[in-house]
């Protein structure tokens, strides 16, 4: 009994023993010598890069880092008198410097910069692309030699501006700075979008509009967790980090929580075409040509071409989900899809042939819902210095057992905000799929000279404009061996 008792009372001390408590971080004995102001008044020419040669430390409160993955590999931070981006050679930074975290930089030894306009603190210069400098990410043993970490929960309040005070100056007070912008709204063609298109991985770039007219341009990484999160149809605030690129000015946010548009929208906004140079899509250098054989789909996504529902001859419609797993020509279930092409394949392939096989075509299935305004849609950044532009393309007919006829056209629309899409000749003329077909037609466009040598997006459809013929099931379609030429 008395041994019961000791273990009773040797148990209730060590239950009562004190937790450890958790590792607190306050400031470290050091102390900032420079402001960041300060310090980016060192770099005054956009492109150039100078090295920090002076035992300079700012200190600042992290105000964006990578957690969402709207940021990729750079975290922001900012004092009272300004900001500045640091790049950073490593992912899951908010590990170690999440929002709120006060940082003290040690400047001398890395290098300062700015990637078209956009001023950045890193550790050298990044020449992967020698027609394209930037500033080199810190190493990620280096990180700690460079940056000491300071107390956590610091709170940063956004600064409100309106849009005509923000500009794109390197030294411009807002840049890199947690501002924001009240009254504003998404334009009401984006009602149906979302953040980005985390499935072709393309990235979002979205006007922001007041009651007058467009202000800025939110950008959204397709590799956000949000990505696929809609756009909200209200009118209200949105916050975020300003940034620039080359002449456009740009808002990105943390998270989605950032953008606070729940109230009535202003409908007297007009839409403007604002000049943004567009750099998501593909780019067309010298003389040559780009092929895409689709090859692919299951785990790399062709970068500049996209997937649409709800297009007309006037409107772009919405980005439609795409299913990259390899799907049955006779499958009847709706959908862009992942096909077998048929090179190489015969309208009798079975299931497993058309499965195993390694070449592969970026398709469709039409059902009721999508019996009209699907498009395969090409966007080009811009056409510069480039002329005498060919698309070519494989339209294939997949599915002998569709009954139903789809007519096929290509068209094209130049600028950020296309209105307007003007048809194009192609060869052969007539393009159909289905109609109880196995076919595989090598078409040829040729855009006219007004689209050469422009500074201004290039967006090519291959749609579907008018309603199917017919009777039975709808066609499976495809494109492969997609291919620009220019010289």
């Amino acid at each position: 009994m008395k041994y019961q008792l000791w273990v009773a009372c040797v148990c209730m001390l060590a239950c009562n023993k004190p937790f450890d408590k958790p590792e607190t971080y306050e400031n470290p004995d050091i102390t900032a010598n420079i402001s960041i102001k300060q310090l980016k008044t060192l770099h005054t020419v956009k492109g150039k890069f100078e090295s920090i040669t002076e035992d300079y430390i700012i200190t600042g409160v992290v105000t964006a880092d990578d957690r969402s993955g709207n940021f990729y590999k750079s975290i922001v931070i900012e004092d009272a008198t300004g900001g500045i981006s640091l790049v950073l050679s490593r992912a899951a930074l908010y590990n170690d410097y999440p929002l709120g975290r006060r940082l003290f930089i040690k400047a001398k030894g890395l290098v300062l910069g700015d990637y078209r306009g956009l001023m950045q603190l890193g550790a050298g210069i990044d020449v992967s692309d020698p027609s394209d400098l930037a500033v080199a990410g810190i190493a990620a043993p280096l990180l700690s030699k460079y940056i000491i970490k300071g107390n956590l929960h610091n709170t940063v309040t956004p600064v409100i501006v309106t849009a005509d005070k923000l500009t794109t100056a390197l030294q411009d007070e807002y840049q890199n700075r947690l501002i924001q912008l009240q009254d504003v709204q998404f334009a009401a063609a984006d009602s149906m979008a979302t953040y980005a298109n985390s499935v072709t991985r393309q990235a979002g770039s979205f006007t922001l509009q007041n009651c007058e007219e467009s202000v800025i341009t939110l950008r959204n990484s397709a590799y956000a967790n949000f990505a696929s999160a809609a756009l909200p149809r209200g009118r209200g605030s949105v916050t975020g980090v300003y940034t620039v690129f080359n002449s456009a000015k740009q808002l990105m946010i943390r998270d989605t929580a950032d953008v606070q548009c729940r109230g009535e929208r202003c409908n007297k906004v007009q839409p403007v075409e604002e000049d943004v140079p567009y750099e998501q899509g593909i780019q067309l250098k010298g003389s040559g040509s780009v092929l895409f054989d689709c090859n692919r789909l299951d785990s790399i996504w062709p970068a500049g071409i996209s997937l649409h529902t709800d297009v007309t001859a006037i409107d772009s419609g919405v980005v439609a989900s795409f299913a990259a797993t390899k799907a049955s020509w006779a499958a009847t279930t709706g959908g862009f899809k992942n096909y077998a092409s048929a090179t190489g394949l015969s309208v009798n392939s079975t299931q497993a042939q058309q499965q195993a096989s390694v070449n592969r075509a970026l398709g469709i299935r039409q059902v009721s819902a999508t019996d009209k305004g699907v498009a395969f849609v090409l966007a080009v950044n811009n056409t510069l210095q480039c002329k005498n532009i060919t698309l070519s393309f494989l339209l294939q007919s997949l599915d002998a057992a569709s009954g139903r006829a789809t007519t096929w056209v290509v068209d094209y629309a130049q600028g950020s905000y296309p209105t307007t899409y003007t048809p194009v000749i192609t060869t052969p003329e007539l393009l159909v799929t289905g109609k109880n077909s196995f076919t595989s037609t090598a078409v040829k466009v040729v855009l006219p000279e007004a689209v050469a040598n422009s500074n201004k997006k290039l967006t090519i459809r291959i749609v579907a404009l008018t309603a199917t013929t017919g009777s039975g099931s709808r066609a499976s379609t495809a494109i492969d061996d997609i291919k620009l030429e220019w010289n």
